[in-house]
């Protein structure tokens, strides 16, 4: 962080450089107001509080803004202030502190670009596995459901909420097997299960089984 004062003008009158910022400290700041260092647009309504919070002489808290050096470089930053009185409690001005947050913001930029594609991705993968009339189901290494599209719902009767992302493939049988789903599995359903659980991981060709409608 640095610190700095204004005078009862908003003109800067010290500027205390401090910690690994990168914006341009050889810069004229002393002498001048905030708004003429900065991006600074009349029409800017974030601006217009921040100047009636300096006109009614009010503390104010992470105000945030480009601020531009004497070399054009653009940085973010933050700053703090609370306004300073005399002896008599006449208004002297402001002091504060000041914060780069230009790598902070640039991290949050990529992470919120990162997501944003992961999340087409995501749209992509689900828009390819509903256009299958076929059940399709993604499970992760837990056994637990990724995703589904409405051929895989319709292999398992009941609640389809049980077959939510984060289920587990074998609460998926149990909750069939409770609805006599599996002919198969009726009188033999521990059995039943450990086969249905080694075909799920070791898969060796094509397995049918009969449904409770007849189907397969």
């Amino acid at each position: 962080d640095w610190l700095w004062e204004q005078g009862t003008d908003f003109r800067f009158t010290m500027v205390c450089w401090g910690g690994s910022s990168q914006i341009d400290r050889g810069a004229p700041y002393i002498g001048k107001r905030r708004w003429e260092v900065t991006d600074f647009k009349a029409e800017d309504e974030r601006w217009n509080q921040h100047k009636r919070e300096l006109s009614e002489h009010r503390p104010f808290y992470d105000f945030r803004f480009e601020w531009v050096g004497s070399d054009s470089a653009v940085r973010d930053v933050s700053i703090s202030g609370i306004p300073i009185h005399d002896r008599d409690g006449v208004f002297a001005g402001y002091r504060g502190i000041g914060r780069d947050l230009t790598a902070q913001i640039k991290s949050e930029r990529e992470l919120y670009e990162t997501r944003e594609r992961a999340l087409n991705a995501e749209a992509l993968l689900q828009d390819a596995i509903d256009s299958i009339d076929q059940g399709i189901a993604v499970y992760d290494r837990d056994d637990r459901l990724v995703t589904c599209n409405e051929g895989y719902h319709r292999l398992f009767p009941g609640d389809r909420a049980l077959r939510a992302p984060g289920a587990r493939y074998d609460d998926l049988l149990r909750a069939a097997m409770a609805k006599e789903a599996f002919p198969e599995a009726i009188g033999r359903e521990n059995e039943w299960l450990t086969e249905m659980l080694r075909r799920f991981h070791d898969a060796d060709g094509v397995a049918e089984q009969p449904l409770a409608n007849n189907a397969w």
